[in-house]
């Protein structure tokens, strides 16, 4: 209810509700991403593969100019969500 009188505070009322709308379409992604912890991980994996292959590039000069190798291990925390610890 606070966000709703916020932003028809902020906004005319058509514009209003267009930010709404948006946000409860943003709303209801960031709750399926957290009911649903296979695809979340599926995320986190694509996304974490394409950094250190587009920016990491081992063997190859990078912005981290050029590391052989790298580490990384993954944890979650006490809510479930994913991080990486990497050494390259």
């Amino acid at each position: 209810m606070k966000l709703k009188l916020a932003v028809y505070r902020a906004h005319k009322a058509e514009a209003a509700r267009a930010l709404l709308a948006i946000l409860s379409t943003s709303l209801q992604v960031i709750t399926l991403s957290v009911h649903n912890p296979l695809s979340s991980t599926i995320f986190f994996y694509r996304e974490i593969n394409l950094f250190f292959k587009h920016y990491v590039r081992a063997g190859r000069p990078s912005i981290y100019r050029k590391a052989s190798y790298y580490y990384a291990i993954v944890e979650t925390n006490n809510r479930g969500a994913l991080y990486l610890y990497s050494i390259l």
